[in-house]
């Protein structure tokens, strides 16, 4: 009941709210970090240590999100 009705409901009101607040652009490129976080929280906070292909993954993610920051950047 709790994942059903306050934590899904959170989760959607704060999605809304940052919707609200900046551009779906940007927006969206934050959520892409969401995997590159909940691993990393995951390592420091209970020590499990993300194999090669978590650690692939993490990698490829975070050079698109470098690559997507400075592609915004020269735009303007």
């Amino acid at each position: 009941m709790y994942n059903v009705f306050p934590g899904n409901a959170l989760a959607w009101f704060l999605w809304l709210y940052i919707l609200e607040k900046l551009p779906a652009g940007v927006a969206g490129v934050g959520s892409l970090a969401i995997p590159l976080v909940g691993v990393l929280s995951a390592w420091l906070q209970l020590g499990g240590k993300p194999v090669l292909f978590e650690a692939a993954g993490m990698l490829l993610i975070g050079l698109a999100l470098l690559n997507l920051s400075i592609y915004a950047l020269q735009r303007r």
